[in-house]
């Protein structure tokens, strides 16, 4: 138990401690108490400022005493403020509750606030003279002694004021004097008690009696006649007593609600005579309701007694109004109550307790369901417009109202004002006074805007500087006179801007901006990073871009000072530059690339004895050797002599010119497999016999020679004639015209001489 009322108390500091700094609640007060309807349902009328920002403001009702109401769910008060300014109800039912509000930021709890104890029950209006209004001094013996039953604090015993307070309300202890003209808690604090225990709802007593007053006295004074207290001989000053009724009527039943007037006069009356006494209370009674435009009720005590005696025409004529008027009820025959009395006419100690109990059984659960109780009315809200030199004009939203009084004492039907706090009673046309919501004037009028400029406000030259208000819900009107809320300009003037809100404030001027402009870049230039634009497939072309600048977009779309390429085809690129604010050069001029597709392997074949060769020649331009797959390294003829039995293969490749300079290479051939016949060796002439005078000379290795030919007859046929480096096949041609026959070939080398015999045929 000791754990749960700590945890309950730090959350009460944690809602004070919050509220303070960003939500107040202006309304209600402490102990304030609204009228249920007969479905014990109720609404309390809530008003205060929050944060500026806030989306709505909740609030939600937590039995102070568990079993002494029913705790609510979050409930929407206001969700469209001004300027914080909000206003509304929580409903719930009849019960004693701590009130907790809380405003909504973007879906958040930003602040919150509470009421410790307010009311949802029955409130009720005392009136009539001394025996209602009460006296210390005849020795009332307690107050109340539940926390519910409370009072109206503020008391006048010669005047009221037009609008007293309406937020002085106090526990009834026993020495209170009820506002505004009761003394002390007299039998109304027992009361209290007794209908709180049986109803299970909160209880507000207002006590507008007079002591020493006849029904003349209250008629006359309400039709602002002059009357007189015929004991004293002194005239009844400022409306007394039907001011301290009509007031109160008028101010805090008009917010509160009143459940019925508790009618105890009579006993002044004693020589008056039944049909004025009955004329006259039925003329209040209509007064009344004439003065608040509602069915107010009324319970009529039948009472007469002074001079320890009861003055039957009094009874008969209270009698008789109860019976003429639907809302007005029978109360108790205060006649019978402590007789003799101490004065002959006044109740005391245990008289108090007897009128309370008294009371207490007349207003019986059947009889207050027959009383159709007055409710209280809601806050007007405010609205808000701009005058010439941003004086703030105030008003309410809605209209009909016949008279204003502002809290600066303006009475005009707005009030104007430049800072602080404005709220108002408005009065209706039947006279009833109507509490408005507070509206905080300091931050109605739009600040001057924030200015965001683009890019620092730099742009190129040749385009637009783009200034922006990033968010308002007002005209923004900027330096040149046009609206909006983006500023485009391609010069350099002053950029300034005020914004006005829908109510027409204007702000004052934002700070001056300018806009400047920086020079259109050059284009950058291109070039290859490994100076050729051509290359093979499987390789990359690089351009490289170049400028002062560091900042590059290519026409393929890629960023970067440098741009790869891959895959086959013939391209075109260019780049442009961009500056640290911005601007873009124009585009380079165009750089074309080619990447070219490998050549087709080449075919081997036994070119000679000693020899392989390429088969076809027509796409390539040199070739490169392997053996049993190793390079050999400098070959890069079409043949070569085969050195070694195995297997030979090549690649052939395919020379590209400017601008697409690039040497490609094909895949390797088909592996060719060379095996040198055995009787090989040496120099070789082939074929023999001699077909259509062609044959071939080879040699194993490379040997410079002196051919000569000779017929059989030692003639010379062919002049010697040098081959350098023979090796591979190298054809000679002879006349076809030779005869057939038996020719000799002769060849000098390294010192030697060797002798071939051909068949011509």
């Amino acid at each position: 138990m000791i754990g749960r009322l700590l945890g309950l108390l730090f959350f009460l500091l944690g809602f004070v401690q919050i509220g303070n700094a960003q939500l107040s609640i202006a309304f209600p007060s402490e102990r304030a108490i609204f009228q249920r309807d007969n479905s014990n349902q109720g609404e309390i009328a809530v008003y205060g400022i929050g944060p500026v920002n806030a989306d709505a403001v909740e609030g939600r009702l937590v039995p102070v005493t568990s079993g002494q109401g029913v705790a609510t769910d979050w409930q929407v008060i206001d969700s469209n403020l001004l300027n914080g300014a909000y206003s509304g109800k929580v409903k719930g039912v009849g019960g004693w509750y701590r009130l907790e509000v809380r405003s909504i930021v973007n879906g958040n709890v930003s602040s919150s606030s509470v009421v410790y104890k307010v009311g949802i029950g029955e409130v009720f209006m005392v009136a009539g003279q001394s025996n209602a209004q009460g006296f210390l001094l005849f020795n009332p013996p307690v107050g109340a002694f539940d926390d519910r039953v409370n009072g109206y604090g503020y008391y006048n015993k010669d005047e009221i004021p037009e609008n007293p307070t309406l937020t002085d309300i106090r526990h009834l202890d026993r020495e209170l004097n009820i506002g505004p003209h009761g003394q002390s808690a007299w039998a109304w604090g027992q009361l209290g008690d007794l209908l709180a225990a049986k109803l299970n709802v909160p209880i507000l007593f207002f006590n507008v009696a007079y002591e020493g007053t006849t029904i003349e006295n209250w008629v006359s004074s309400s039709a602002g006649l002059p009357t007189y207290n015929d004991g004293l001989g002194t005239a009844f000053e400022n409306g007394a007593p039907y001011s301290f009724m009509r007031v109160t009527l008028q101010n805090h039943v008009s917010i509160y609600g009143l459940r019925t007037i508790l009618w105890m006069q009579g006993e002044n009356d004693f020589d008056t005579k039944q049909i004025d006494y009955k004329n006259r209370l039925n003329t209040l009674v209509k007064k009344v309701a004439t003065d608040t435009g509602k069915n107010i009720n009324w319970m009529v005590s039948r009472t007469s007694y002074i001079f320890d005696k009861t003055y039957g025409q009094i009874i008969a004529a209270q009698n008789e109004v109860v019976a003429d008027n639907s809302n007005v009820f029978s109360g108790p025959f205060t006649d019978r109550i402590q007789n003799p009395r101490t004065d002959g006419v006044h109740l005391s100690y245990s008289g108090i307790t007897e009128l309370a109990y008294a009371f207490d059984r007349d207003l019986s659960f059947n009889v207050i369901q027959s009383m159709q109780p007055t409710l209280g009315t809601a806050i007007e809200e405010l609205k808000y417009a701009c005058n010439s030199g941003n004086t703030i004009s105030i008003s309410a939203v809605k209209n009909g109202f016949s008279a204003y009084k502002w809290v600066n004492g303006s009475t005009a039907s707005s009030m104007s004002i430049i800072s602080g706090d404005a709220s108002g009673l408005l009065r209706d046309n039947t006279g009833n006074y109507h509490l408005t919501e507070k509206v905080t004037v300091n931050g109605l009028v739009p600040p001057a805007p924030s200015i965001i400029a683009e890019n620092d406000g730099v742009a190129c030259s040749g385009k637009n500087a783009r200034f922006y208000i990033n968010s308002t819900a007002n005209e923004v009107e900027w330096s040149d006179g046009t609206t909006g809320y983006e500023f485009l300009t391609n010069t350099t003037d002053p950029v300034y801007a005020v914004q006005t809100d829908q109510y027409g404030c204007k702000s004052a001027r934002s700070p001056t901006l300018r806009a400047s402009f920086t020079p259109t870049p050059e284009p950058p230039t291109i070039t290859s990073l490994f100076g050729s634009y051509g290359a093979c497939d499987g390789e990359s072309i690089v351009l490289m871009a170049s400028s002062e600048n560091r900042i590059f977009r290519w026409s393929s779309g890629e960023w970067g000072d440098q741009l790869v390429i891959n895959g086959v085809g013939e391209r075109e690129y260019q780049v442009l530059t961009i500056t640290e604010n911005g601007c873009e050069s124009a585009f380079s001029e165009p750089v074309s690339i080619k990447i070219f597709e490998k050549p087709s392997p080449p075919s081997l074949f036994k070119s000679g004895p000693y020899s392989v060769g390429v088969s076809s020649l027509e796409d390539y331009e040199s070739f490169q050797w392997f053996f049993e797959g190793k390079d050999l390294a400098g070959q890069v003829e079409s043949e070569i002599l085969a050195s070694e039995n195995g297997f030979y293969s090549v690649k052939g490749v395919e020379v590209h010119s400017a601008p697409y300079a690039s040497s490609c290479a094909s895949e390797k051939s088909e592996l060719f497999r060379y095996e040198k016949s055995p009787e090989h060796n040496g120099l070789i002439v082939y074929p023999n016999p001699v077909i259509d005078g062609d044959f071939s000379l080879t040699s194993e290795v490379p040997i410079d020679a002196v051919v000569s030919l000779k017929d059989a007859k030692g003639r010379i046929l062919m002049n010697p004639f040098v081959i350098q480096k023979l090796s591979y096949p190298q054809k000679i041609r002879v006349s076809s015209d030779l005869p057939t026959g038996i020719y000799f070939l002769t060849l000098d080398y390294d010192g030697l001489e060797k002798r071939f015999k051909l068949f011509f045929e």
